[in-house]
């Protein structure tokens, strides 16, 4: 009878042992899967700004040619500069400009109540996008937009987007 007593006890923590496994285990799971969403926000984010970035590039080329500039004013040399999604030409020039001193030099994007990234007002994001600018010839320029984030668990790591595109002015003569 005693042995019963015994072997109860002990099929008992033998149980309670593989529950709190699976439990400690899926609690795991969860916690990775958190962070990895965090991750692809992030990321998901910076390429939709980066996008942005190239489609405000585009309307600044096309209002040089309804204002009845050249289609590439301002971009007839390598430029690297910020942009907001209601900028009217380009801002200035923050050459060099490879990935490290461009983040150190621009600012960051601040997101505002209309959920609108610029950088008059609103709250503070970890993002900041510059736009590079490289002629290939009088009829065709190349912008990349570049988006960086330092992770704040990550502090040391500059994280980025990067997309690119090549603009020809087909109304120039």
């Amino acid at each position: 009878m005693r042995s019963a007593k015994g072997q109860f006890i002990v099929e008992g923590m033998i149980a309670m042992g593989i529950i709190v496994s699976s439990v400690l285990g899926i609690f795991s799971l969860a916690v990775s899967a958190l962070r990895t969403s965090s991750v692809v926000t992030d990321q998901f984010i910076a390429a939709n700004l980066a996008a942005e970035g190239l489609e405000v590039t585009k309307n600044i080329l096309d209002s040089n040619v309804v204002r009845g500039a050249a289609w590439n004013h301002d971009f007839s040399e390598s430029k690297c500069f910020e942009v907001q999604y209601d900028a009217a030409d380009i801002g200035n020039d923050l050459k060099p400009c490879d990935d490290e001193r461009a983040f150190e030099k621009t600012r960051f994007l601040n997101i505002d109540n209309n959920n609108l990234y610029s950088y008059d007002s609103g709250e503070p994001t970890i993002f900041k996008r510059w736009i590079v600018i490289t002629p290939i010839s009088s009829y065709k320029i190349r912008a990349t937009a570049t988006v960086a984030w330092r992770d704040p668990r990550h502090p040391t790591t500059l994280s980025s987007s990067t997309i690119a595109t090549d603009f020809v002015g087909w109304r120039a003569e």
